[in-house]
């Protein structure tokens, strides 16, 4: 689901908190990763951005929100060609369609990359999450034991956490979350091959989509590893299936996939190893974060129609060096790509150039959140990470 915090039309500043610019270039890191043993895709193959099949499913997704933002229906922009292969060079000229309202502005850090741990218990190895806007709270999954969790910042009890959806250890392999327009949970499951969804609340799930279409060679069965997924406000899903050397499911390739809001699922972008997905302010644009074959991250920008159907790949940030591993994206309304990485979080401007890292060791996805929408939280890695929660504020609200 995507709608804007309540700070969409003006930028406001924190009285009495040291603000620290982000603003400094930062140098590629070295390429290798000492001591981190990541799965990696097991191949890498040609690009294929559309084949549509029927998933069978329809989807309700309810009433779409925008939140007072205006999204552009209009003919899409002359030159942008959808349904079509290949990965090209990054336009700078071309994005945003629609800028948003912060556009060229750089973020300062409010408050730094806090943990946040509840009182009673503890979790271990956060992988994905989510703002539900609708309930003002966030969500995510604790990889060790499969569970979704939620903080409500208004709450006390227990630091605001409380498990609302329970796994089991190999159980559901639970990971990427987004909420549709009607208020409704679709989650990843990776080692079920599947995505779920719940409505009604959250811990009610009921299969959404369960089987790639296969191909000329290999017949339809389960997905590989659904990972990462986002929603449009007309109920449109997005999620990757990486493929990886442990992976059990059937796919051939790894995908990006669409499920349109009657049901179709449709096959893009095959042989990207695509795993982290965010939407732009005006949902015009889906940004993918890949891994070629050597692990390094590659971020693209996709160019979307408006009724969501899929467009080219171009290359946004990527090349030699780079090994920090392709993870999750968040955007904020100034149109910069926040990308968890292993070693921290990197922004980047619309145009691609590294602004700051923020220090989250292990980092492993983000979300913006709260009313104002300038918090950005961040699951980690426990291998990595001595807590597994953070909560940052900045100065640009955020899309989510």
């Amino acid at each position: 689901m995507r709608v804007l915090g309540l700070a969409a039309l003006v930028v406001s500043s924190c009285v009495g908190i040291a603000e620290a610019p982000f603003g400094t270039t930062l140098s590629p890191e070295p390429s290798t990763d000492a001591g981190v043993s990541e799965e990696r895709d097991a191949s890498v193959e040609p690009i294929d951005s559309g084949t549509e099949v029927d998933a069978g499913q329809p989807i309700d997704a309810g009433a779409a929100h925008d939140a007072g933002r205006v999204v552009d229906a209009s003919t899409p922009d002359a030159g942008v060609t959808f349904d079509a292969g290949g990965v090209g060079p990054f336009d700078a000229g071309a994005f945003p369609e629609r800028p948003g309202p912060f556009h060229g502005q750089v973020p300062t850090i409010l408050s730094p990359p806090t943990p946040l741990m509840p009182t009673q218990g503890a979790f271990d190895d956060t992988c994905a999450i989510t703002w539900n806007a609708h309930a003002q709270e966030l969500l995510f999954t604790v990889c060790q034991v499969n569970d979704v969790w939620r903080l409500r910042p208004t709450v006390t009890t227990n630091a605001g956490f409380d498990i609302v959806r329970v796994g089991g250890e190999g159980v559901f392999g639970m990971q990427g979350l987004a909420v549709l327009p009607d208020g409704a949970l679709v989650v990843a499951e990776t080692v079920q091959h599947r995505l779920t969804i719940s409505r009604g609340g959250y811990a009610s799930p009921q299969p959404l989509v369960t089987s790639w279409p296969g191909d000329a060679t290999t017949p339809a069965g389960p997905f590989n590893m659904p990972l990462h997924l986002v929603a449009r406000s007309d109920g449109t899903i997005y999620f990757t299936d990486p493929k990886t050397e442990s992976g059990q499911g059937a796919a051939a390739y790894t995908a990006v996939y669409r499920v349109a809001p009657n049901g179709t699922l449709s096959v893009h972008h095959k042989g990207l190893a695509a795993r982290g997905l965010a939407l732009s302010y005006d949902e015009r644009t889906l940004f993918l974060s890949g891994e070629n074959r050597y692990g390094e991250a590659q971020l693209y920008r996709v160019a979307l129609a408006p009724d969501g159907a899929v467009g080219a790949a171009t290359l946004l940030v990527g090349g030699p060096n780079e090994g920090i591993g392709a993870y999750g994206l968040c955007v904020d309304q100034a149109d910069n790509l926040y990308h968890a990485a292993r070693r921290g979080v990197r922004v980047y401007s619309p145009a691609g150039t590294l602004i700051q890292q923020l220090d989250v060791p292990g980092a492993s996805d983000c979300s913006f959140g709260d009313a104002d929408g300038k918090s950005v939280y961040f699951t980690t890695e426990s291998s990595l990470a001595v807590h597994n929660l953070y909560r940052a504020r900045v100065s640009i609200p955020g899309v989510f």
